[in-house]
């Protein structure tokens, strides 16, 4: 019972970081994508390009963008799977986050992966319960059920 929400809890916790560093990395990024537009068009275009700006420097900004294109979406993935992973539901994408979220921190998706692996069975119990996990009739309610439900007569 505890297993699937530690690791929705350490999915969320890797995700959260990841996408919120994947914004600041693409917004960074760009920005100094578009300070460096000049010096880009004139490389381009053949001229000479001033030796402080040539080279990596002139490279960083768009490998700043890549970057963090590319964690925004793993970091995603990342806190909807460990929001699955929490609610029981959704086992496949619960692990899908999990390792989206071994790629951004490992330190935390290992565990969470390894932990959804060996809890997959409580998925299934909550899907077979109807939702409900600990129900003996799935929805945990003798109303709904028709039980000792007070009904016109």
């Amino acid at each position: 019972m505890w297993k699937p929400r530690v690791a929705g809890a350490l999915n969320l916790a890797a995700g959260i970081p990841a996408t919120g560093g994947g914004i600041a990395v693409v917004l960074v990024g760009g920005g100094l994508s578009g300070l460096q537009f000049p010096t880009w068009l004139t490389y381009l275009q053949g001229l000479d390009v001033s030796p402080a700006l040539s080279g990596i420097g002139a490279l960083a900004p768009l490998l700043l963008g890549a970057l963090g294109a590319v964690l925004l979406p793993l970091g995603l993935i990342a806190v909807l799977g460990g929001v699955e992973a929490i609610r029981r539901r959704h086992w496949r994408l619960a692990l899908a986050g999990a390792l989206c979220g071994a790629v951004c921190i490992p330190v935390l998706g290992i565990p969470s992966a390894i932990l959804l692996i060996l809890s997959r069975d409580r998925f299934e119990a909550v899907r077979a319960a109807g939702g409900k996990e600990g129900s003996p009739g799935g929805s945990g309610d003798t109303q709904a059920a028709g039980k000792g439900a007070p009904g016109p007569s």
